[in-house]
C-alpha cells in the first residue's frame, strides 16, 4: 500500500478580519472574504465541505482519504482493491453554492507520473430538472507534466457540452513550489490567474451562467482555499451644479449641490457626504449627509467640492468646481473624476515600438537617439462660454529612476492627437498597430495614421519649459507654468473642440552625446497623486444671482408687504416659505417681485430661488411680522412692547381712555380723544354709535357693546350691532349697536379686548 501526503503549515492569516485581500498582482479590487478554509484545524470542516464519493476513472473517492492537520489538507492515494478498482482517493466538495467573484487556491501538484490536480468549479447533486450546467476548471495537472497546466470552461447544459478558451499554460515547477491559482467569475467575463499573472479571459456573455460549488479533487496539498464577492459599489453622478462647475457673484449666494446616487446591490444603502475638497474659505452643508442640500461659502474663490458614496466599505467620488467671483478651476488628471486622457512616449531607437500601457513616460536620449513624451487632453467637460485665464501642467518624476542629468524639458504644441496604445515600449510584437510610436501616431502604417515627421508633429515654439535637473532623483514636481502662448492654445482647441495636444522634449540632451533619462510617471501610474495633472482656469458658467434689498424685513400682520429682489442668469424663479407659525400668502411665487401677506405676527423665513442650465441658487431672508398693534406702538412710542406708557392699560395723554381703547375707536393715545360716541333715540330704539377698526386692520381685536340700567351690572340681552360706513377709508367703520326704548335710565359702555 503506498499513501501519499502533503505538509504546508498555514499562513499566519485570520479570515474573519476583513483585511485577506486577493493575491496581490491579480487586479481583483473592491472584494470582501465571503467563504475561505485555512484548513487550521485537526479535521475537515464538514460544515462547509461534503465528501466526494463516487467512482473516477481507476479509484474510488472515499472520506477516509481526506484529513486536515498541520495547516493543510491531505488528500491521500491508496493503492488498494476496492470492488473493482485498484486504487482509492478523495476530494471535498463545498457545501455552499457560489456564483459571481473571485476563486483563489494555494496549492501543490505531486511530483512523479501517475497524479491528477484539479481545482475547479461545478453543481453538485444536479438535479435533473436543471437546464443550465457550467464548469470553471481553474487548473487541471496531470503530474507527469509538472511544468504546465490547463484552464478551461465547459457548458454542459443545455447540450451540447460546448468547451470555451481551453488553453495550456507553461509554468515554472509545479511540484517544486507552492502556487496560487485563480478564477474571475462575472457576468461578462471568465478571467484565470497564476500567482496573480492573468493567463486567459472567456467572454462570458457566450453561455448562460448558474451557481457552483468548489472542487477540490484527486491529489494535492492545498494551503487554503477562498471564495471573494465583489463589494457592492455606489455610483455617484452630481447633477447639480453642472459637472464642469459654475461661478456665483458673491457669498451671499447659497448653491444647490446635488447628486444622484446609487448602489450596485439593493441590499446595501450607500451613505453621502457632501464636503470641501479645496478652497480658501469654509463650505457649510445644510445637510452634508444628504444627496440634496445647499452650500454656503465664507469667502470668495475658488472650490473644489466632493460628494463621497460608500457602501459596504468601497467608496466612489464625484468632483465639481465653484469660483465665487474667482476663476474655476478644472483639473484634468487620469482617474479623477474618471477622467481619461493620453500620456505615452515614443522612441527614435526602436521606432516601430508603442509605450501606452507602461506606467511612465521616458523623455531624453537613449542609444544615442531622442526620447519623446506626448500627452493630449479631451476639454470638452469646459464650459463653451469659458474664457481662459491660465493653464499649467505638472509632472512627477517616477519611483523609476531617471539615469544622468536632462537637459530644460520644453512644452510644445502637438498638432495631431496620438493614439494610447496598450504597449510596454520594450518590444515591438507588444502592443504592435495599437498606439503611436516614433513613425506613427496610431500604429498604423496608412498615410493618414503616420506623422508629418518622424518624432511627432510638432510646432517648434516653446510654450513653456522646466530647467535642466538631476534625473535620478524621483517624485520631483516638473511644473509647466502658464504662458500667453499657451492659453492661445489652450483657447483655440477649446473652441474648435478639438484636444490639447502637448509634446515633451528635452532639446538639449538629444543634441548632446550621452544618454540621459527622465522617467516621468505615466497615466497607468499605480500612485494616482503622481499622473500628470493639467489644471485651467477659466471665467464663465455663471450660476443666476440674487440680491435683496434687505436680509431682514418688518411687515405688518394681514397687512401686504412688496418684497423685490434683483436677479440676472436666472430662467426660473420661485418664492417659497421656509419657516414661519403661519403659511404666508405668496402672491407672485414666480416673479421677482411679490407680494406678501403673514395672517399671523411671528418670525418667518423665505426664500428666492433661480435656476439656469447649470445651477440653482438661493438667498433668504427673515421677516419680523408684528401685530397691528405692536405696529401703532411702535408709530406712536418708538417701541413695540406692551410696557410703560405703551402698555394696552396705559394712559399717557390723561384723556380717561387707555390705549387699548384708543387703539381700537382709531384715536390717538397722546392728545386727548372725543367721546368714543353718541346715543340718542332713533323710534322704539336707544343707538349707541361709534367708531371701530375695520377687520382688515386687526381681526384680533374682540368688541363688545353692554348696557345698564345702574352701572353695577352690564348686559348683552337684545343688543343689535350694524355696521354702518367707513369714514376714512378701510381703517375705521362705524358702528350702531340698539337696544328698545325701555321706562328708566339706560346707560351704554364700549368693552374691548385683545389678545
Amino acid at each position: 500500500m503506498c499513501v501519499v501526503f502533503f505538509n504546508l503549515h498555514a499562513q499566519d492569516i485570520d479570515p474573519s478580519s476583513g483585511n485577506v485581500q486577493p493575491i496581490a498582482g491579480s487586479g481583483i479590487v473592491d472584494h470582501k472574504l465571503a467563504w475561505s478554509d485555512e484548513f487550521n484545524g485537526t479535521a475537515l470542516d464538514t460544515a462547509k465541505w461534503n465528501y466526494r464519493l463516487d467512482n473516477r476513472y481507476w479509484s474510488v473517492q472515499k472520506a477516509a482519504n481526506v484529513a486536515v492537520g498541520n495547516g493543510q489538507l491531505q488528500l491521500l492515494l491508496k493503492k488498494e482493491v476496492t470492488g473493482t478498482f485498484n486504487y482509492s482517493a478523495g476530494g471535498v466538495i463545498s457545501k455552499r453554492l457560489m456564483r459571481y467573484g473571485y476563486y483563489e487556491a494555494r496549492m501543490k501538484v505531486p511530483p512523479g507520473a501517475g497524479w491528477h490536480t484539479s481545482f475547479w468549479m461545478m453543481k453538485a447533486n444536479r438535479p435533473a430538472t436543471d437546464t443550465v450546467a457550467i464548469e470553471l476548471d481553474a487548473i487541471e495537472n496531470d503530474s507527469v507534466t509538472p511544468l504546465k497546466y490547463g484552464v478551461n470552461l465547459h457548458r454542459h447544459l443545455p447540450a451540447p457540452h460546448v468547451t470555451f478558451g481551453s488553453k495550456s499554460v507553461t509554468t515554472a515547477s509545479l511540484s517544486a513550489n507552492y502556487h496560487v491559482f485563480g478564477c474571475e467569475f462575472t457576468p461578462t467575463v471568465v478571467r484565470y490567474f497564476y500567482d496573480g499573472a492573468l493567463v486567459q479571459s472567456i467572454d462570458a456573455r457566450q453561455f448562460p451562467h448558474n451557481d457552483v460549488n468548489v472542487w477540490l479533487t484527486s491529489i494535492a496539498s492545498f494551503d487554503y482555499v477562498r471564495f471573494f464577492e465583489p463589494r457592492a459599489t455606489a455610483s455617484v453622478n452630481i447633477i447639480s451644479p453642472h459637472a464642469a462647475g459654475v461661478t456665483l457673484t458673491s457669498v451671499s449666494d447659497t448653491l444647490r449641490v446635488a447628486a444622484e446616487v446609487s448602489s450596485s446591490d439593493p441590499n446595501f444603502t450607500p451613505t453621502v457626504q457632501w464636503s470641501k475638497f479645496s478652497g480658501p474659505g469654509d463650505v457649510t452643508f445644510d445637510q452634508p449627509d444628504s444627496a440634496n442640500t445647499w452650500a454656503r461659502f465664507s469667502q470668495r474663490g475658488s472650490y473644489l467640492l466632493q460628494c463621497l458614496a460608500s457602501v459596504d466599505g468601497t467608496n466612489t467620488m464625484a468632483f465639481v468646481p465653484v469660483a465665487i467671483d474667482a476663476p474655476l478651476v478644472a483639473t484634468f488628471r487620469q482617474s479623477f473624476d474618471a477622467y481619461q486622457h493620453v500620456a505615452t512616449f515614443i522612441r527614435g531607437d526602436s521606432v516601430d515600438w508603442n509605450s501606452g500601457g507602461r506606467d511612465h513616460l521616458i523623455v531624453g536620449r537613449w542609444n544615442q537617439q531622442p526620447m519623446r513624451g506626448l500627452l493630449s487632453f479631451d476639454l470638452s467637460a469646459l464650459a463653451s462660454d469659458a474664457t481662459i485665464e491660465d493653464v499649467s501642467l505638472d509632472l512627477w518624476t517616477d519611483v523609476t529612476k531617471g539615469t544622468g542629468s536632462v537637459g530644460a524639458l520644453t512644452l510644445h504644441q502637438l498638432t495631431n492627437t496620438p493614439m494610447e496604445g496598450s504597449g510596454d515600449g520594450r518590444s515591438a510584437s507588444n502592443g504592435a498597430g495599437t498606439g503611436a510610436t516614433w513613425k506613427s501616431r496610431t500604429g498604423g502604417s496608412l498615410t493618414t495614421d503616420l506623422w508629418g515627421i518622424n518624432g511627432g508633429d510638432y510646432a517648434s515654439p516653446t510654450i513653456s519649459s522646466v530647467a535642466g535637473f538631476d534625473a535620478s532623483v524621483s517624485g520631483r514636481v516638473l511644473h509647466f507654468s502658464s504662458t500667453s502662448a499657451w492659453i492661445n492654445q489652450v483657447r483655440t482647441a477649446h473652441q474648435s473642440q478639438r484636444p490639447l495636444n502637448l509634446l515633451v522634449r528635452s532639446p538639449s540632451t538629444e543634441a548632446g552625446n550621452i544618454n540621459a533619462i527622465s522617467r516621468i510617471s505615466s497615466d497607468d501610474s499605480a500612485d494616482v497623486e503622481q499622473r500628470p495633472m493639467l489644471t485651467v482656469s477659466y471665467r464663465g458658467h455663471s450660476a443666476p444671482s440674487l440680491a435683496l434689498s434687505s436680509p431682514e424685513l418688518l411687515m405688518t400682520a394681514f397687512s401686504q408687504q412688496t418684497v423685490t429682489a434683483t436677479t440676472s442668469n436666472a430662467n426660473v424663479l420661485r418664492w417659497q416659505q421656509m419657516a414661519g407659525p403661519a403659511e404666508l400668502v405668496i402672491t407672485s411665487p414666480a416673479d421677482a417681485s411679490t407680494g406678501i401677506q403673514a395672517p399671523a405676527p411671528g418670525i418667518y423665513t423665505i426664500a428666492l430661488t433661480a435656476q439656469n442650465a447649470l445651477a440653482e441658487t438661493r438667498m433668504t431672508a427673515t421677516l419680523d411680522v408684528m401685530s397691528a398693534m405692536e405696529a401703532w406702538r411702535l408709530q406712536c412710542f418708538s417701541r413695540r412692547d406692551n410696557t410703560s406708557t405703551a402698555a394696552n392699560l396705559a394712559d399717557p395723554d390723561g384723556d380717561g381712555m387707555v390705549n387699548l381703547l384708543e387703539y381700537a375707536t382709531g384715536n390717538s393715545p397722546l392728545s386727548t380723544s372725543p367721546a368714543i360716541g353718541a346715543v340718542q333715540r332713533v323710534d322704539t330704539a336707544l343707538v349707541f354709535e361709534h367708531t371701530r377698526l375695520a377687520a382688515s386692520a386687526d381681526p384680533s381685536l374682540v368688541y363688545h357693546v353692554e348696557w345698564s340700567g345702574d352701572l353695577l351690572s352690564w348686559h348683552t340681552d337684545g343688543v343689535t350691532n350694524a355696521a354702518q360706513e367707513s369714514s376714512d377709508g378701510d381703517k375705521t367703520i362705524r358702528w350702531r349697536s340698539s337696544i328698545p326704548i325701555e321706562t328708566g335710565a339706560k346707560f351704554f359702555r364700549l368693552r374691548v379686548s385683545a389678545p
